[in-house]
């Protein structure tokens, strides 16, 4: 393991990081590869930790990396932080000890208590290392659900739909999360927090109707460009929620995305029925694993 060095981030590393995400995933289902502008979008924001980015070398060569994230403190008083586990080019699958090692030190020394990480099936050996590394499997967490975007109508009135603006909209989004989420007034915030400064998103979008918010939902990537991730839809009628679906239907065919896939997790697992009665298909089941530190 001595030919191996372990740095952290630095943003000359992004565009070998999405090649290796790439390639380690291209048979994995719903994985989701941020692109490097994507990336380099995320890691630009106050609140990136460059420490909880680690990448493996060799030679001078990256063969792995692996990424957290701190979560905002909950109401619990726990301080925890998600996790995505080291992915390794071929031949190189040792580093995953140690990079797990080290991500764990990280961690520990961010007096992170939790650790959590969502995986499916179809990644690769991911539960069974998830177990090794004393991962406990704390339940289904999540259902995810694709549609094409052919199937979706267009019908007018798509471009009232307008960007999220957090000054105007958030105190509003919040009400609304509390009431038909079943949220606190703290974890939606939260849960907007992570929108604006996740990686992957491309597009939050409001619709209002009499200065109300009506609709709302928010895009963002996957690791195939043809296929894109669609947030909660919040709607107060089908009618709302067909324009603003009209909307992301309208993006989607500007940047050539073929297909749209949900994932419902926690406070969301409810609006499942949202889903499927807009004609989404039931695609794979997320497990949600946990690690005391």
């Amino acid at each position: 393991m001595s030919d191996y060095e372990i740095e952290k981030y630095k943003e000359e590393y992004i565009d070998d990081q999405v090649k290796i995400g790439k390639e380690v995933s291209k048979e994995w289902n719903y994985y989701g590869q941020t692109d490097v502008e994507g990336l380099k979008q995320a890691y630009s924001q106050d609140t990136f930790d460059p420490d909880t980015r680690l990448y493996c070398f060799k030679e001078g060569k990256m063969v792995s990396f692996v990424t957290s994230q701190i979560l905002p403190m909950g109401e619990d008083g726990i301080k925890s932080a998600s996790i995505r586990f080291p992915l390794s080019l071929p031949g190189h699958e040792e580093v995953f000890d140690l990079l797990m090692n080290e991500i764990f030190k990280v961690l520990t020394e961010k007096e992170v208590q939790t650790i959590v990480a969502n995986i499916t099936d179809s990644w690769g050996d991911f539960p069974k290392k998830a177990i090794e590394y004393g991962f406990e499997k704390i339940s289904d967490a999540g259902k995810i659900l694709e549609i094409k975007v052919e199937d979706l109508e267009i019908i007018e009135g798509y471009e009232q739909v307008k960007p999220y603006d957090k000054e105007k909209d958030l105190e509003e989004l919040t009400e609304i999360f509390v009431r038909e989420l079943n949220m606190t007034e703290e974890q939606a915030k939260q849960n907007f927090e992570l929108i604006d400064t996740h990686e992957s998103v491309i597009a939050h979008l409001v619709l209002r109707d009499e200065g109300k918010i009506v609709a709302r939902t928010y895009m963002a990537n996957t690791q195939e460009e043809e296929r894109k991730q669609l947030g909660y839809i919040y709607s107060t009628d089908s009618n709302y929620q067909n324009i603003l679906l009209s909307k992301i239907a309208e993006i989607c065919k500007e940047k050539g995305v073929k297909k749209l896939q949900v994932a419902l997790f926690g406070n969301l697992l409810p609006t499942l029925e949202i889903y499927l009665n807009l004609g989404f298909e039931l695609k794979a089941t997320t497990e949600r694993f946990e690690k005391k530190l």
